[in-house]
């Protein structure tokens, strides 16, 4: 093959893994240093329930939206995703997403992830009556639930699901709701700012469930800075704004995920 061919196959190669790219942007997706714990952490042998425990900012949305993009239509050749426990998910296809009602709007953060990182047109998002997009069918047979925190309890008694994914912390009532779903096999991540509520996940799952049952990550607006963290993705000016506004009492788990019940 001479030089020409070579650059010509080259320049078909560059092309194919761009339109990849813009097919299945996860496939681009590279995890700062503790979204990488996360994830090694959830494909633990014998984990059950995954927690991320972050500051504003910290990524713990964005890496269970991508790491569902992978379970869904495959690892895409992002090797962040090739694991066994990710491509071949053994647990029903079936998720369960709860989360604060504004992060479930159009335009909150969760939409906002998905819509980023998913590949558009082989998912559908529909409302079914709310005010938010409540369920997602993806063109190979997942069907994603969307509920929010504040709906009535009764209404988390129904359903087998392969995943329940809490983006913060839910009651304790709601928790136990939830986890019967996962009767026939499942996963529980729980992403998290600590802020007003989830006392009883540090006192009940974090303090006294044993490992590798309970996983847990800590992490904090730090370890996604483009200078002090690795791989992050926040400019450290931005980041000092924000603080410099925040009561001091919040900023503990604002910053670096921790229980607000233990500021101080």
């Amino acid at each position: 093959m001479d030089d020409q061919e070579r650059n010509r196959k080259l320049d078909e190669l560059a092309y194919l893994e761009a339109t990849l790219d813009a097919q299945y942007p996860y496939r681009t997706f590279k995890p700062n240093a503790k979204q990488a714990e996360f994830i090694e952490n959830f494909c633990r042998d014998g984990a059950y329930i995954v927690n991320y425990c972050g500051g504003n900012g910290s990524g713990k949305t964005t890496v269970p939206t991508v790491m569902l993009a992978a379970m869904i239509w495959g690892s895409m050749g992002n090797p962040v995703f090739a694991h066994p426990f990710i491509e071949k998910y053994p647990h029903p296809k079936r998720v369960r997403i709860v989360t604060e009602s504004t992060a479930a709007m159009p335009t909150g953060p969760l939409a906002t992830e998905i819509k980023k990182w998913w590949p558009a047109g082989r998912y559908e998002s529909v409302k079914l009556g709310k005010n938010y997009y409540s369920q997602i069918q993806t063109d190979n047979g997942w069907l994603i639930d969307v509920m929010v925190l504040n709906q009535e309890l009764q209404e988390f008694e129904s359903g087998t699901f392969g995943m329940i994914w809490f983006d913060e912390p839910p009651t304790k009532e709601i928790f136990d709701a939830c986890l019967a779903r996962t009767r026939a096999g499942g996963m529980v991540p729980i992403t998290m700012t600590p802020l007003y509520s989830g006392a009883w996940i540090k006192d009940d799952l974090i303090d006294r469930m044993a490992f590798p049952r309970v996983q847990t990550t800590f992490s904090s607006l730090e370890d996604n800075c483009k200078t002090h963290g690795v791989g992050g993705v926040l400019e450290h000016e931005h980041i000092e704004k924000m603080i410099a506004l925040w009561d001091p009492e919040m900023i503990e788990a604002r910053v670096s995920g921790k229980f607000l019940h233990l500021s101080g």
